[in-house]
């Protein structure tokens, strides 16, 4: 039997599987990403068990329009073995056997400016924007309306800036390097069209299993109060970045309160930075007073202003650095050189990966590689050759190889 009998095949147990046990149902985008070649022959089976898709005029994302039937998941009458986690006014927050979570929205609340109508659109374009790295929802609909907003759960830790007036040695680099990767992501959500609106230090996850940073897009608390527009969240998004900065870096080393913050920066009460280095403070406290004045003409006007600030700050950072370290010369050619090792060893897995007969894993590890090794390309480019090696030692703890012992290339056949 072909490899494409075999994945559609697979996919066509599934699906009835699914069906008739009342699991969750494949993710059909997903399936068509993982396996290129066979989109068409997936499609069909897709359409042949759950019927074809209907993407609305208002909608940036296909709904499925799933038969009004007990046995289907969570939305209709639900199996005893899908756990409803608890309800509010906007409907319930199931969870099924193999980890996934469901907001199941009651279709007669999806009218007008309800705060449920806020709490789609937003979901709708974060499934759209599909940033790596941003917890993704699949939004899927019933022939009666009811909406539900699926996630996957990986197992997380919550991330720690080791902040506070114990400072550890490299604790602002740490902090910067956090809050950079964040404001990337969150910059390419805003230039797709989405917005967090949510954002808060408790969003940023780290995936035990990949060590990846991930962030949380709140969807899973329910609607809450998710009005106003989408500029007004993006504004919100920036705000909130400055409140991580400055509670990761503060003196008090507390959880920060947004409102409270934004407040006493306002009045000019704000307690300083518990930053060390006093070349590097200056440009700080600008960034975060510019962060929490998001929306003014003070304030950054997008969040890719904030990021570009914040890499010029890391640049001056590692120059600053790289000019105080003794044996600095020396130091930055022995980096290059194992990054440059690293980088022809996680090439090397690659293509090593691209020979074998399973497609679907050659595509899962270059969408997890290639852009972490772009990632180091950059650091490299720009001197920061400490997080290009500690990047790098990831990748290959990831694949499973030691960046100083890179095997030769097996022979062309």
């Amino acid at each position: 039997m072909s490899h494409s009998s075999l994945v559609v095949e697979r996919l066509r147990a599934v699906l009835t599987e699914s069906r008739l046990s009342g699991l969750p149902v494949p993710d059909r985008p997903t399936w068509l990403r993982r396996f290129p070649a066979h989109q068409d022959a997936l499609a069909e089976v897709f359409d042949e068990i759950l019927g074809p898709i209907d993407v609305p005029a208002t909608a940036k994302t296909a709904t499925v329009q799933l038969p009004p039937e007990p046995s289907l998941p969570v939305w209709a009458e639900s199996p005893p073995r899908i756990e409803t986690l608890r309800e509010d006014k906007h409907g319930r927050l199931c969870q099924a056997p193999d980890g996934h979570r469901y907001y199941v929205l009651d279709a007669s609340r999806l009218t007008g400016r309800n705060p449920a109508s806020h709490y789609l659109d937003r979901a709708r374009r974060i499934a759209a924007a599909d940033v790596p790295g941003v917890v993704t929802p699949t939004i899927e609909e019933n022939a009666k309306g009811d909406v539900a907003v699926r996630f996957s759960v990986a197992d997380e830790a919550p991330v720690s800036f080791a902040v506070g007036p114990g400072q550890r040695r490299g604790a602002t680099r740490r902090a910067l390097d956090v809050i950079s990767r964040t404001a990337a992501r969150i910059r390419l959500l805003h230039e797709r069209g989405a917005a967090h609106g949510r954002l808060r230090r408790t969003s940023l996850r780290i995936d035990v299993e990949t060590r990846r940073l991930v962030i949380d897009t709140g969807l899973m608390d329910g609607p809450g109060l998710d009005g106003g527009d989408l500029g007004a969240q993006q504004r919100s998004d920036v705000r909130a970045l400055g409140v991580m900065l400055y509670g990761a870096l503060s003196l008090e080393g507390a959880e920060p309160d947004e409102r409270e913050i934004v407040q006493r920066h306002d009045g000019g009460e704000l307690p300083p930075l518990g930053v060390r280095r006093p070349d590097l403070m200056p440009p700080l406290v600008r960034i975060v007073d510019r962060c929490l004045a998001a929306g003014t003409p003070a304030g950054f006007a997008t969040s890719s202003q904030l990021l570009d600030a914040l890499d010029r700050l890391q640049d001056l950072e590692s120059e600053a650095t790289v000019r105080v370290a003794p044996g600095a010369q020396a130091g930055r050619a022995a980096l290059i050189l194992v990054a440059l090792i690293a980088l022809l060893a996680g090439a090397w897995a690659i293509e090593r990966l691209s020979s074998g007969p399973d497609e679907g894993a050659r595509l899962a590890v270059k969408e997890r590689i290639d852009p972490r090794l772009e990632r180091v390309r950059d650091l490299v480019a720009k001197g920061r050759h400490e997080q290009a090696q500690r990047l790098l030692k990831e990748i290959g703890k990831e694949l499973g190889i030691n960046p100083e012992r890179v095997p030769p290339r097996p022979a062309p056949r």
